[in-house]
C-alpha cells in the first residue's frame, strides 16, 4: 500500500545552541508513549529501560544517550506527538560541536 506523507526539516540556529527539528505528519503517538520516552531521554537512571518490544523506542534513546555523553544533559532529544496528527522530534546539539564527534572519530 503506497501513502503520501511529508516530512519537514528545519535548523534553527543561535548564538551557542542548534535545534534540528525533524517533523511528520504521520499517526503520531498517544500521549503517554511520549511523556515515557522523554522521561527516558531526560533521566540516565532510565538508559537502558526500553524492552526489546517493537516500536518501543530503544534506537532514539540511544541517540539521546550518547548525545548526552557526548555534549551533557542539557543536550539531547524532545518529541512532541499528537495521536492521528503527527510527530516532531527536536535534536538540540551545541552550535560549535566537535565535528570529530559527531563523524565518530573521537
Amino acid at each position: 500500500i503506497e501513502e503520501e506523507g511529508r516530512i519537514i526539516l528545519r535548523i534553527v540556529s543561535t548564538e551557542n545552541k542548534l535545534r534540528i527539528i525533524v517533523e511528520d505528519d504521520g499517526t503520531g503517538m498517544p500521549d503517554s508513549r511520549v511523556k515515557k520516552l522523554n522521561r527516558q531521554f531526560r533521566n540516565p537512571e532510565n538508559w537502558g529501560e526500553s524492552s526489546s518490544a517493537q516500536n518501543s523506542g530503544i534506537a532514539l534513546t540511544n541517540v539521546n544517550e550518547r548525545i548526552q555523553l557526548y555534549f551533557g544533559m542539557e543536550y539531547g532529544l524532545y518529541i512532541r506527538s499528537v495521536a492521528g496528527i503527527g510527530t516532531q522530534v527536536e535534536i538540540l546539539i551545541p552550535q560549535k560541536a566537535d565535528l570529530q564527534v559527531l563523524e565518530g572519530k573521537s
